[in-house]
């Protein structure tokens, strides 16, 4: 080992030494016979990696590459930094593909997959290009030669797509350019520095051994208010390295802010300058480098390769100590010998029997005493037989009687002692040598005695024609002996013929097991060979490339030259600048939103007016029921609270917007991330002043179950907090790799637990100014699930309730389900996008949800914001951005979305307050017109309807007595009637209809769930993650990402799918109820019977798909499909585990699925009948009322004055607007 590192070090000095020489042809021909080793190897993606580093050392290119986020504005740093706009730049993702820019003649080329180059001469306008191409999806690259760019000769800038961006052919495009980088740079935009996307793919970087330098782009947007510059910087590099991604640099850039003094772009140019100059010793690094990380890489895969092999071949072995593998082949003819050993059974079968015959035979069951007992029996059975002078027939009978039973009694002993206990002793033998249970077949068949001998049978095998004499004596006891004998053979050769069945199945069962056992070490011996064979192929590997590189020869062919790309001769193609012209600004169907009803009052107004009509029915009897509902009514115009939900991706602006919303810089703003609670700002109330914050502290409970969720990830669990810390503080020291997003959640709950852990379950206040404390320190916003501030400001006195939530991932799944709730039960809900990151992976899964649900809302209660235009260089841009954006959110199921372009931060400035003040207007419109018009419509009609019933009354206490009494008889009958009514109705029918409606939900979940599984697959399962380095774990990690993306969105379709059968439950309630209320209004047209339409149900379903805990066992026969990136990307190794995968699903999701149903039926089923109960006690109070009442007006005066009297009031006061009406 120690020879081949040196070997190693002196074959880098003379790379290093060679690489220094005008030609490198000794470097090139060794990299090229490691090339052909590569290949011999198989190891195809190491040796396409070697061609590019041949043909880069061939050309002496010097790469510099810019990745990372697409919209950072790499493409507009490019072109600050060769002094030209050559690069398109956009906020929405326009690089798919590497672009390669160097000095030269204008021309661009575009190089595919499978088609001849384009050249594109005297021509550097990329979006003429573009609008020549059709077949985008098959570019590798883009070459553009420009001239007059502060470029050198042979330095070449190249620009790749944005890693996060929705499109995995972009991130695979960015991946693939940094090997051949020389020098490596990491942009990112301001406000996502600290996304975790950055820290994952830094962090990948930093562990492949390759630097980057990181520049921070678009400081402009920067607000000193907000957060000091110095303590941005700091907490930037904090987050670095942390993650164990520390950058070569850091610069802070901005190509709009020139001229600020935190703009670090000259110092850019000077690190790039110095670099270049020092370009020959930093390419000879590079090269050296390249070439140490694709042997070392190629090492790494074959030594897993080793393994791989090793541990399939070897997996028989695995639990074989040393002494039990030089014991196979004795093992192996020790079976053979057991085998023919099982091969006698039937010799022992029938010496056995014969065993069991003799004993029977050689019974001594009739002795001369016996026959002496038989002899007396058998002379009282003569018929010349008497007893003395007094003999009878009852005598002799009772004496026969005696005498059998004398003969019975001793030769049933001895049938016990001479015959059955013996045999069944040696039955009980055989069982044992036969191989049978013994003690399971003596339960079941020698328990009992195998014969019980009758005193019927000895006198039934009596001759009563026969004479007694010695003769028939003899003759009699072997008639016994032979009945008895027999028929105990009888017995024994049934239990004898069990024995041999069950020895019959028992020596097929050992043989069986045998033969297995000889096929096994068949197996393990068979292994034992291959594995042998393994490791000598891995000795021959290792002598191979050690040879490789110790005897390099320096006089060998220039074999190179057949691995430099050949530029064929490409296909030229003219622009037509024609084709570029079209329209940018797509003509969106105008929403047409129609006017409400003309509303018949203000909610001033119709407060007092239900005031005034509920206060003269309040003490009317028979009106109670009426009264009560008016009073609810009040109250829900009074109460009212409009809750609008905001949502959106990290950093989109949330905390700004709302700031904006509310005229005051109430939530602390900030670049970097903040571990979410649920933020609601609440009107004031009595009990809650101006300023006031109350925060809600998990439950203890809650914050296991969360932490259970993040652990889960790690195939960790923690039964306790306190455990959680010794769980934590395990992962934090093994190999396990925290994504971003883990690492700040488990490392705020680490530091924090000390001091917050007596806070857990309780409830605290504390005053606005000290919000920031509470949301900013993640050591205490992950301890918090709410916090509700009292702010007193136009919005709020409106009614309207501001909650910014947490949003959900397919880890936390307790955000998921309360971010749902939320989205449900909000009177509008608000996404924000951020102008430059308009649609990025971040929104998807929340976007999906939203188009899921749209159908379901009563309303279209969604509102788009697009933040920060004050970003866009032009209204063309904006114009751009705008569509992209509305294009992603129909490809999601949102239909003719409402997008809002505005600017949070300048929001009270020109040119910007229009749009902000525009979006309000429309926000406070849709409450207006779809909320007050309903709510003012209902109060008017309960005050119509209260007067008419009033009315009603009166007339009916103005009757002749007689009709009076007659009519109370009527109504008592009535009553009875309509309570027999409402009790026998049956709606079994609706049970039904619920059902099929839930069982055709989940049905269509189910296909929509599947149609989307390979597209899942593809996102867990990509190149990006599968580089062959460690297979076993490669493809745990990919199996895990999948487990978890499916259960996150399963739970996602059944939450939609709860709406769905919500929604579809209420229009069933109230099917329930008009067919109540007709039944009674069909008999009584005057009663006033109202029933709450409006009640929502009290219960949550939660849904916890179980495959993020799925036993992985199931998916090893898929996994094996994994062998190397090669064959699974290239060969249909992926389709194979897909298909597996899917298999296992299938089969694996079908309880949980059926579950569901049931679970979902189950709780709409008990709700509906639970309201129907409610429903009839309701109807039944409320019938009670008014007959009670009408009845009492007749027989009290005092109560048909009062009524007059409240009606005539009613009737003069100014109060009630529709006075003439009556």
């Amino acid at each position: 080992m120690l020879k081949m590192v040196k070997m190693e070090l002196i074959y880098i000095l003379r790379l290093k030494e060679l690489v220094m020489l005008p030609t490198t042809i000794f470097q090139l021909n060794h990299l090229t016979e490691f090339h052909h080793f590569l290949n011999k190897q198989k190891d195809l993606t190491a040796a396409e990696k070697v061609k590019d580093l041949i043909n880069k050392i061939y050309k002496c290119d010097f790469v510099f590459t810019f990745c990372g986020h697409y919209s950072a504005g790499k493409s507009s740093l490019i072109n600050e930094l060769i002094g030209k706009p050559l690069l398109p730049s956009s906020p929405i993702p326009t690089t798919a593909h590497k672009i390669k820019v160097s000095r030269g003649n204008d021309a661009v080329k575009v190089y595919f997959t499978a088609k001849p180059t384009l050249l594109f001469p005297n021509c550097t306008d990329l979006k003429l290009v573009d609008a020549e191409l059709l077949d985008k999806d098959l570019i590798n690259e883009v070459a553009v030669n420009v001239s007059g760019i502060d470029l050198p000769n042979n330095i070449m800038f190249v620009d790749t797509p944005g890693i996060d961006s929705i499109d995995k052919a972009h991130m695979l495009a960015a991946e693939s350019s940094i090997h051949l980088s020389d020098v490596l740079f990491y942009v990112v935009e301001y406000n996502h520095v600290q996304s975790e996307i950055n820290i994952e793919f830094t962090k990948q970087l930093v562990d492949s051994g390759k630097s980057f330098v990181l520049i921070i782009n678009q400081i402009d947007k920067h607000r000193e208010a907000e957060i000091p510059f110095q303590a941005f910087k700091d907490s930037v590099e904090q987050a670095f390295v942390a993650s164990g991604a520390v950058p070569e640099r850091i610069f802070y850039t901005s190509i709009k802010a020139m001229d600020s003094s935190k703009n670090q772009i000259n110092e850019l140019k000077q690190f790039i300058a110095a670099k270049m100059t020092h370009k020959d010793s930093l390419m000879e690094a590079s090269a050296d480098q390249s070439f140490l990380k694709i042997k070392t890489d190629h090492s790494k895969a074959m030594e897993l390769k080793k393994e791989k092999e090793l541990a399939e071949a070897g997996a028989p072995l695995v639990n074989l100590t040393a002494e039990k593998l030089h014991l196979l082949e004795e093992d192996f003819h020790t079976l053979e010998k057991k085998l023919q050993a099982l091969q006698q059974t039937k010799v022992q079968q029938a010496e056995l029997e014969a065993g069991f015959l003799a004993i029977i035979k050689d019974a001594y069951i009739m002795p001369y005493a016996h026959r002496e007992l038989a002899e007396t029996y058998l002379n009282a059975k003569d018929k010349k037989f008497k007893l003395g002078l007094f003999s009878s027939k009852q005598k002799i009978k009772t004496e026969q009687e005696k005498r059998l039973q004398n003969f019975h009694s001793i030769l049933e002993e001895a049938v016990q002692l001479q015959l059955l206990g013996p045999l069944t002793k040696y039955l009980e033998t055989a069982s044992g040598k036969m191989g049978v249970n013994t003690a399971a077949f003596k339960e079941e068949y020698l328990t009992t005695p195998l014969f019980k001998l009758e005193k019927k049978a000895l006198a039934e095998l009596v001759n009563p024609n026969a004479q007694m004499s010695e003769t028939y004596l003899l003759r009699y006891c072997e008639e016994v002996e032979d009945y008895i004998k027999s028929s105990v053979k009888k017995e024994a050769n049934k239990l004898f013929s069990i024995l041999s069945s069950e020895q019959d199945i028992h020596t097929k069962e050992q043989e069986r097991i045998i033969t297995e056992d000889q096929r096994r070490l068949e197996t393990l011996l068979h292994a034992k060979k291959k594995k042998d064979q393994i490791a000598n192929n891995w000795l021959k590997w290792q002598e191979a490339l050690n040879q490789l590189i110790e005897n390099r020869r320096e006089n060998a062919a220039d074999n190179y030259l057949e691995l430099i790309d050949d530029e064929t001769e490409p296909v030229i193609q003219e622009v037509n600048a024609q084709k570029l012209v079209k329209e940018l600004q797509r003509k969106k169907q105008t929403q047409v939103r129609s006017k409400p009803e003309q509303m018949l009052a203000n909610p001033e107004e119709m407060l007092v007016q239900l005031d005034f009509i509920s206060a003269q029915l309040q003490d009317l009897k028979g009106f109670k029921e009426v009264w009560r509902n008016l009073q609810r009514r009040t109250e829900t115009i009074r109460n009212k609270q409009y809750t609008i939900c905001l949502f959106g991706a990290f950093s989109a602006g949330k905390s700004s917007f709302a700031n904006a919303l509310l005229g005051h810089p109430l939530l602390p703003v900030s670049p970097n991330p903040m571990t979410a609670a649920i933020n609601r700002i609440l009107p004031v109330d009595k009990e809650n002043e101006h300023g006031k914050m109350v925060i809600v502290w998990k439950s203890k409970e809650d914050m296991l179950g969360e932490l259970q969720d993040y652990l889960r990830v790690f195939h960790e669990n923690a039964d306790s907090l306190e455990s959680v810390q010794l769980v934590i503080d395990r992962i934090k020291k093994s190999s396990a790799h925290f994504s971003a997003s883990h690492h700040r959640y488990l490392e705020a709950f680490f530091e924090g637990f000390p001091s917050h852990k007596d806070m857990l379950g309780t409830v605290s206040t504390a005053s606005m100014e000290e919000l920031d404390q509470y949301v900013s320190v993640e050591t205490v916003s992950c301890f918090i699930a709410k916090i509700d501030v009292y702010f007193d400001c136009s919005l709020t006195r409106k009614g309207i309730v501001l909650v910014d939530t947490p949003g959900g991932d397919s880890i936390n799944t307790r955000h998921s389900e309360l971010s749902f709730e939320y989205m449900k039960a909000a009177d509008s809900i608000l996404y924000l996008s951020y102008y430059n990151h308009a649609f990025a992976k971040a929104d998807r899964s929340f976007l999906l949800q939203l188009g899921r649900m749209k159908d379901s809302f009563e309303k279209d209660k969604m509102f788009f914001i697009m933040n920060a235009i004050d970003l866009a260089k032009d209204q063309e841009e904006l114009d751009l951005v705008f569509n992209y954006l509305y294009d992603q959110l129909e490809n999601y199921g949102i239909r003719n979305p409402r997008i809002y372009p505005v600017s949070s931060l300048f929001s009270d400035k020109e040119p910007y307050i229009g749009q902000m003040d525009a979006f309000k207007e429309s926000l406070l419109q849709f409450i207006e017109d779809e909320w007050l018009p309903f709510m003012l419509k209902a109060a008017e009609t309960d005050c119509m309807a209260s007067i008419q019933m009033l009315e009603d009354f009166i007339k009916s206490a103005e009757m002749e007595h007689a009709k009076q009494t007659e009519l109370i008889d009527a109504w008592k009958r009535e009553e009875q009637e309509l309570n027999l009514l409402l009790a026998q109705q049956k709606h079994t029918y609706l049970n039904k209809k619920l059902k099929a409606e839930i069982d055709e939900q989940v049905h269509y979940l189910k296909q929509r769930i599947f149609l989307q599984f390979n597209d899942w697959l593809k996102e867990s399962f990509h190149p990006g993650l599968l580089k062959g380095e460690n297979r076993r774990q490669e493809g745990e990690k990919a199996l895990d990402d999948f487990l978890f993306q499916l259960s996150y969105e399963v739970e996602q379709e059944l939450r939609a799918v709860n709406l769905r059968c919500e929604n579809y439950y209420y229009a069933q309630r109230k099917e329930l109820y008009e067919l109540s209320l007709k039944s009674i209004r069909q008999r009584n047209k005057e009663m006033i019977v109202q029933l709450d339409y409006s009640v929502k149900l009290s219960g949550v379903i939660t849904h916890q798909a179980p495959f993020r805990t799925m036993e992985r066992g199931l998916f090893k026969k898929a996994l094996s499909y994994y062998k190397n990136p090669k064959a699974f990307f290239e060969k249909g190794d992926r389709k194979y585990l897909a298909e597996e995968i899917k298999t296992v699903m299938e089969t694996e999701s079908f309880p949980f699925f059926e579950d569901e149903k049931s679970r979902l039926f189950s709780f709409f089923d008990d709700t509906l009948e639970k309201e129907k109960l409610e429903m009839i006690q309701s109807l039944q109070a409320q019938m009670q009322e008014y007959y009670s009442g009408k009845a009492e007006l007749f027989q009290n005066e005092e109560i048909r004055q009062k009524m007059k009297e409240a009606l005539l009031t009613i009737k003069d006061s100014n109060v009630w607007t529709y006075a003439d009406s009556i």
